[in-house]
């Protein structure tokens, strides 16, 4: 969170990685809105798809008061399993999957979970265009999704998709990578350690 370190701390941050992409999130939108893409190669740093580019420390001053000012929290692009890549790989697809706290206080997972991804020119799942599936107990795909588009005026439109339509992946033949490694997860940290009894 860009608003807690100094400029010194925010440089190292982000040439400690070498040649990276970062993801700038404001903490005043949700669902994806406002994220944008900074590139750092060297000692430049460009903000992706726009003019912006920031050269050296003198540069850098510019973009950490201006990341600053708008309460960036700044995170390094996951790179996802290959497999994942596989269906979408312009961004990071993404699980839901939902927990519920037991009257022992720990969590489990319950009702049926579901994968978002992108498609099309979509650079991160949370965009009004996505696809909507949902994921087995075996970690297999429905094998329908649900496209979702937003017209110029705001409106959503959704349709049913049996294939990616980028990929062409089926959706049925598709099994998430690590699925009952993610199950365990959610489990584990889904349980407020002040719930977990002795």
């Amino acid at each position: 969170y860009i608003p807690d370190h100094t400029e010194d701390r925010a440089y190292r941050f982000f040439r400690e990685a070498g040649t990276c992409r970062y993801i700038l999130k404001p903490d005043s939108e949700a669902f994806g809105r406002g994220i944008s893409f900074l590139y750092v190669e060297e000692d430049t740093f460009t903000i992706e798809g726009t003019e912006e580019r920031y050269q050296g420390r003198d540069g850098f001053h510019v973009l950490y008061d201006r990341l600053k000012q708008k309460n960036i929290l700044a995170e390094e692009y996951i790179k996802q399993h290959e497999g994942m890549n596989n269906l979408f790989s312009n961004c990071v697809n993404t699980l839901r999957i939902h927990t519920v706290f037991l009257p022992s206080g720990h969590a489990e997972t319950a009702g049926f979970s579901s994968m978002i991804c992108g498609w099309g020119n979509s650079r991160h799942s949370n965009e009004v265009k996505n696809i909507r599936i949902g994921i087995n107990p075996d970690g297999t795909l429905f094998p329908c999704g649900f496209l979702q588009t937003c017209d110029a005026y705001g409106y959503k439109h959704i349709s049913q998709a049996t294939r990616h339509p980028d990929t062409g992946i089926l959706f049925e033949k598709f099994r998430i990578p690590y699925w009952k490694e993610a199950l365990k997860l959610a489990d584990i940290y889904g349980t407020p350690p002040a719930a977990v009894k002795p």
